[in-house]
């Protein structure tokens, strides 16, 4: 597998997390849906499975999130609150993992092409999973005024982080292309 290939499966995988950290609103109609972040994963998860074989163990798991993803948005279309906390419980622990393990496979990745960005992602791997885990806790944080606000700006940070290392991965995956052809 080439590099360009590589280099786009990780921007396939680089724009999803667009789509899933980021919402834009027009009534209840979210106009970058979770769902097509989740489709773009799968997208890049093709793309690299070649390389990264392992990251190929992930496509059941990326399909259910996109289908829960789809019921979700229609369900806010149509104004129906579904509100079921043992399912927000049992899929806040599958997006753990999920991320976790795609974010591991994409830092091997990075590792096997020499990539600076290969321990940036895996810090990132660790402070991510440590915040998701204290927001997806059972507890009511809307009665926590200043948890709401620290849990709200650690995922904005979280969500510029991940999206930036990625696009920089991709960049890093190009450069030696360049590289490549240059030896040649």
């Amino acid at each position: 597998m080439s590099r360009a290939q590589i280099s786009e499966g990780v921007k396939k995988i680089a724009w999803s997390y667009v789509f899933i950290y980021f919402h834009f609103n027009l009534g209840t109609i979210d106009i970058l849906p979770d769902w097509w972040g989740y489709i773009l994963i799968l997208k890049g998860i093709e793309v690299l499975k070649d390389d990264e074989p392992s990251i190929y163990l992930l496509k059941p798991l990326g399909m259910m999130l996109a289908v829960y993803n789809v019921l979700i948005w229609l369900v806010k279309i149509l104004g129906i609150s579904l509100d079921i906390p043992l399912i927000g419980i049992i899929i806040n622990v599958l997006l753990l993992y999920f991320n976790f393990q795609l974010l591991t496979n994409i830092a091997d990745i990075a590792k096997r092409y020499d990539c600076r960005e290969e321990k940036k992602i895996r810090k990132l791997i660790i402070i991510r999973t440590i915040i998701s885990a204290i927001g997806s806790a059972p507890v009511n944080w809307l009665e926590i005024e200043w948890a709401v606000y620290a849990i709200g700006i650690s995922t904005l940070i979280i969500a510029l982080w991940t999206g930036i290392l990625l696009f920089c991965l991709r960049d890093s995956l190009r450069e030696g292309i360049d590289g490549d052809l240059q030896e040649n």
